[in-house]
């Protein structure tokens, strides 16, 4: 008598079997379909047929196929964003962007007192319609702070 592990073991080998030899049998048949040549007639009703059995009658073409290589490779080079401007904080030459980085920082400051008050109002008893709000309002801050800081 096999134990259940001999057992579980010739089944997986069986079903490996099986795997193989229907991807030998795949392989097989693709070439042999490859091998065939393929012939172009019309028929009696003027319709092109395209067909891989010898045609009856006595005008057709035969056709070959050419090797089609999907895969085109392109060496493709890397886009930059135009105006796009990197984010510094802290001195630079011109005084109207360290304005700018300056009011930044403050706004994000702003930002993140709001998010900070938001999420400590949660943390209290609120009724649904208040905790509704509430979330949506943390939500659009923590979008903005996201955005601009």
């Amino acid at each position: 008598m096999k134990n259940y592990r001999e057992y579980l073991w010739e089944k997986t080998n069986a079903s490996r079997k099986a795997k193989l030899s229907f991807l030998i049998l795949l392989l097989m048949l693709s070439f042999s379909v490859a091998a065939k040549p393929l012939y172009q007639y019309r028929d009696s009703n003027g319709n092109l047929v395209f067909s891989d059995k010898l045609p009856s009658t006595s005008s057709f073409k035969e056709v070959k196929l050419q090797d089609i290589n999907l895969t085109r490779w392109e060496v493709v080079k890397p886009k930059t964003l135009k105006g796009s401007k990197k984010i510094t904080r802290g001195k630079s030459k011109n005084s109207k962007k360290n304005s700018s980085s300056e009011s930044t920082l403050s706004n994000c400051k702003k930002l993140s007192r709001s998010i900070e008050q938001l999420d400590a109002m949660l943390k209290h008893r609120l009724n649904a319609s208040e905790f509704d709000q509430t979330k949506k309002e943390l939500s659009n801050l923590r979008w903005k702070h996201r955005k601009s800081c």
